[in-house]
């Protein structure tokens, strides 16, 4: 069954996105955010904590992917997300 991304959470202040889902597999995802692969910190099947890249911009809509690396899973759909500046 493929990766579903369900929600994300950027935060400015950590500088990390959090990634909410269900699918993601036992081991460690690619993820990518834009043109930008990113390093996961934390993983878990239906969590992701990743870093963000340089120049992410608050209040942009940028199109996340998730691979997961299970053989019995497979990449999920592209997903939209956009970044809104910590308030």
């Amino acid at each position: 069954m493929a990766s579903v991304i369900e929600s994300t959470t950027i935060n400015f202040n950590e500088n990390e996105v959090v990634i909410r889902g269900r699918n993601f597999g036992s081991s460690r995802p690619d993820v990518r955010l834009a043109q930008h692969v990113l390093k996961v910190k934390r993983f878990a099947a239906g969590e992701i904590t990743a870093s963000l890249p340089p120049g992410i911009r608050p209040a942009t809509t940028y199109n996340l992917t998730i691979t997961a690396h299970d053989p019995h899973k497979g990449s999920s759909e592209s997903f939209t997300t956009t970044s809104f500046a910590a308030k």
